[in-house]
């Protein structure tokens, strides 16, 4: 489903009818909480990207600074953006 947003107002929509089943209500929630587990893993990638940018800086100059070389140069990437 979309944005969080028009899952609120479907699910406000569906409040409206307090005898139907909570079937598609549970999907909402489903499909939200499958969106935060993958925004979850997305951010683990990208610490683990930033970690190893880190790791293998050298604290020389700018001119010679590893993370502005992983930065300017997307093939370094260790994830998508």
């Amino acid at each position: 489903m979309g944005s969080l947003m028009e899952s609120v107002k479907v699910m406000l929509r569906l409040s409206r009818h307090a005898g139907s089943v909570c079937a598609d209500l549970d999907g909402l929630a489903q499909g939200r909480l499958a969106e935060v587990g993958e925004r979850i893993e997305w951010l683990r990638r990208l610490r683990g990207g930033r970690a190893a940018m880190l790791e293998s800086h050298r604290h020389g100059t700018v001119g010679e600074c590893r993370i502005i070389e992983v930065l300017s140069d997307h093939d370094e990437c260790a994830t998508e953006h």
